[in-house]
């Protein structure tokens, strides 16, 4: 006869034999819906995306206190404030001193601007929030073309005797047109230039060769 196990005892009862397989009791939904996508901007960063005709943006600052600049340039990479319903009221400076930064986002942006010979000297944004502003302010706009939007958080170096500090701004997209299961959603834009691009189909494999 088996000794029943004493519930004081230190060591819980472990069952005998190989361990079981786990199983999942709760399944994880998605946290956002179908057809939309959240970026997270940090203080003095930027970041690109691919927009098409109907898409909204929504861009909110998060903690207050901070400025946020869109930069809006169709395929032909004309910058157009008027893609996004709204005039330029910045002349891109924000956005000028972020890239012109040695941050990994700003080599990627000027990159990405390159390919599209999109030149920023005349290069009018928009401008949203402000120092002003309270946390959880909220802006949505929405593309009226295909192109491209660059959102900055732009900011200076912190002096030790001040509290400018830099904080974050999430981007909401919302696809008009939501990709299926055979619809390919808009490429992120490449970390470093792209040596060669080799399109794989669906349900298809390709080897290739690099370099040691």
């Amino acid at each position: 006869m088996l000794d029943t196990p004493d519930p004081s005892s230190e060591y819980p009862d472990v069952p005998p034999g190989p361990p079981s397989p786990s199983v999942i009791h709760n399944r994880i939904r998605p946290v956002l819906p179908r057809g939309v996508e959240r970026y997270i901007i940090e203080g003095r960063r930027s970041a690109l995306f691919q927009i098409r005709a109907g898409d909204t943006i929504t861009v909110t600052d998060r903690e207050g206190g901070q400025p946020c600049e869109l930069l809006a340039a169709d395929t032909k990479g004309v910058i157009d404030p008027g893609m996004l319903g709204r005039k330029g009221n910045s002349k891109a400076t924000g956005i000028k001193t972020a890239l012109a930064g040695n941050t990994e986002s700003a080599k990627q942006a000027r990159r990405a601007l390159a390919r599209r010979k999109i030149d920023l000297a005349d290069a009018r944004a928009i401008r949203l929030f402000s120092q002003t502003s309270r946390p959880g302010n909220t802006t949505t706009l929405t593309a009226e073309r295909a192109g491209i939007v660059l959102v900055c958080a732009p900011g200076a170096d912190m002096m030790p005797d001040t509290q400018s500090t830099t904080t974050e701004i999430e981007v909401l997209i919302r696809r008009a047109k939501v990709a299926g299961k055979t619809a390919a959603p808009p490429l992120p834009e490449p970390l470093a230039k792209p040596l060669n691009e080799i399109r794989i189909a669906s349900s298809t494999a390709e080897a290739y060769t690099v370099r040691a």
